[in-house]
């Protein structure tokens, strides 16, 4: 099945620090994971770009990632904690701050990166 997107020529604010990017094209979810872009994500049906990171919001990532990745170390349960890596969940494409994805998960998380 094949989720189509049909972008508009305005922009306009999304809530949670987000801007839609407004083009003349049509996209589907599974053309935007084959050609991700960086900066980009496919949420509820519409590409958003993420805005750039500050100082603070950088300082917290990194110690929420080393926090998570010294946790799973220790408990040794496995997976990975990941950082702005593009996951696929049910009808969206996000690059979420940080990530854990479980052992069970983590062959399927090629398919993403």
């Amino acid at each position: 099945m094949t989720t189509t997107l049909i972008l508009s020529e305005t922009s306009e604010k999304v809530p949670g620090n987000f801007e839609t990017i407004q083009q003349q094209n049509v996209i589907s979810l599974e053309d935007f994971l084959a050609k991700p872009s960086e900066r980009m994500e496919w949420v509820d049906g519409k590409l958003v770009e993420k805005t750039g990171m500050a100082f603070k919001h950088g300082l917290a990532q990194s110690k929420l990632s080393r926090y998570w990745g010294n946790y799973k170390d220790s408990s040794g349960q496995g997976g990975e904690v990941i950082t702005e890596t593009l996951c696929r969940t049910a009808k969206q494409g996000r690059r979420p701050d940080v990530a854990y994805i479980t052992p069970e998960l983590l062959p399927q998380s090629g398919n993403f990166t």
